[in-house]
């Protein structure tokens, strides 16, 4: 199975059985409940635990020498990390409270022919970023316009590209590799929605530039949340007959607004909550 193909998936409640022994062969079960639909995972030991690693297991009842392989090891606080290793990197999985999957890293490992990177910024103030990949079929560039979605930082070892979309944030990583960079991790942070009735949703390419003339059936409020990042936060609203809909929108510093949540209703304050977990310098840029 490919790390790609795994049942990952930040709205489902895990569970994690306990192994049926300690020796090789001893088995482990991962159940993901998502609404009514559950689906339980069997792994079965292949390599016992040493005093510097934990046990290995694969998915099924027999080892596979291509296969990935897993780890499973409670923290002291209550989370849960699995750990999938195969040929081409290796991925942790922090379950928060070992139910609700809250982080993702994927470290990648190195291989010859592996595309390279390369980034440069525009003259005017690091407004266009462009990207050159190369591959074994050519070399390609884009121009990729920075806005709030993403936060490009070069360091001594390489590039950093920090992006926020939906409840996820997301940290790419590139390492030097001559005069160039290759991929070197991708680390995921999902924001939970916790008690709040309305998800954080952010749409970065959804942004408007108040004031606006509102259309018939649309109407602009200015909200104020309890808490949260400072900033405006405006609330649009459409009405068709008896239906409506919201959306609420975030500035940090006014004028132009980005769509960060969406609904029948909107909980300004428990999305303003959610808010505050994005890093503050992509706030800064919304």
């Amino acid at each position: 199975m490919e790390l790609d193909s795994l049942p990952v998936e930040t709205a489902a409640v895990y569970a994690f059985g306990k192994p049926s022994g300690t020796t090789v062969g001893s088995t482990l079960t991962e159940t993901i409940t998502i609404g009514k639909h559950s689906e339980t995972l069997t792994f079965t030991e292949t390599a016992a635990a040493t005093a510097s690693t934990p046990a290995q297991f694969q998915l099924g009842h027999s080892a596979n020498s291509r296969a990935p392989t897993y780890s499973f090891v409670s923290q002291s606080n209550g989370d849960m990390v699995e750990t999938i290793t195969s040929s081409q990197s290796t991925m942790s999985l922090t379950f928060t409270g070992g139910t609700q999957l809250s982080g993702e890293l994927q470290q990648i490992t190195p291989s010859s022919g592996a595309p390279t990177f390369a980034f440069s910024t525009s003259a005017s103030g690091a407004t266009i970023v462009t990207e050159t990949v190369t591959t074994k079929s050519g070399t390609h560039s884009y121009s990729l316009p920075t806005n709030a979605a993403a936060l490009y930082s070069a360091t001594a070892t390489g590039e950093t590209v920090t992006t926020v979309s939906g409840h996820e944030v997301t940290t790419t990583s590139y390492a030097k590799s001559g005069s160039a960079d290759v991929l070197a991790s991708i680390n995921t942070a999902f924001i939970a929605q916790g008690t709040a009735t309305t998800a954080l949703d952010i749409e970065a390419n959804v942004r408007i530039k108040l004031p606006v003339t509102a259309p018939s059936g649309t109407s602009f409020a200015t909200v104020t949340p309890t808490g949260g990042p400072a900033g405006s936060y405006v609330e649009e609203t459409v009405t068709h007959g008896s239906h409506s809909l919201s959306k609420l929108f975030y500035s940090a510093s006014g004028g132009i607004y980005t769509q960060i949540a969406e609904g029948a209703t909107i909980d300004v304050t428990g999305v303003a909550a959610q808010l505050s977990h994005v890093p503050t310098a992509l706030l800064a840029l919304i």
